[in-house]
């Protein structure tokens, strides 16, 4: 007889996942507890190369419409990417950033936490940004186009694609006056 544990459960007890440390909730709700200005260094590491340092910034601010706000990035020796965040269904947590030149990622909050996943032809990716009140942490994981092998698959146990990640992009960012 087999046992099913979830796959978070799994990936907990693997040591793939742990629970963060959580703060008190923002006494605003999302996306208002998060406007600011923010600035940092995002550090880039790929496999094979040296790891870079790049000064990146971020600005959340509402619009006109309330189901609508920037969401300006910038990264050191690039024009800022004027982004907007738009609400789908925010009590489901469903939103998406619109990048403004026809790419739209959807995006959910969960536990407080916004996350973007999407894929393209240079691989996946999964962003993360997580406000504690006082700083945006931001991290970027990319994972290659194409599974390396397969594992499983016998024994009514499920097949699953191992895909190498090719990049990870993270920052911690403190709001600025």
């Amino acid at each position: 007889m087999r046992l099913a544990i979830p796959v978070a459960a799994a990936l907990a007890l693997a040591g793939c996942a742990s629970a963060p440390k959580r703060t008190a909730a923002p006494a605003q709700p999302f996306p208002d507890a998060w406007y600011g200005s923010y600035a940092g260094t995002m550090l880039v590491d790929m496999p094979g190369r040296p790891a870079q340092s790049v000064p990146m910034t971020l600005e959340i601010a509402p619009t006109e419409d309330p189901a609508r706000w920037h969401w300006r990035i910038g990264y050191a020796g690039q024009p800022v990417r004027d982004y907007a965040l738009e609400a789908v269904d925010a009590d489901a947590g469903e939103y998406r950033i619109d990048e403004n030149n026809s790419i739209v990622l959807d995006a959910r909050l969960l536990g407080g936490v916004l996350f973007c996943h999407y894929a393209g032809p240079w691989g996946a990716y999964t962003v993360r940004y997580d406000f504690d009140g006082e700083t945006m942490k931001f991290d970027l994981v990319s994972t290659a186009p194409e599974a390396t092998s397969t594992t499983g698959g016998a024994e009514g146990v499920p097949a699953f694609d191992n895909i190498p990640v090719i990049g990870w992009q993270r920052a911690v960012l403190r709001r600025v006056p």
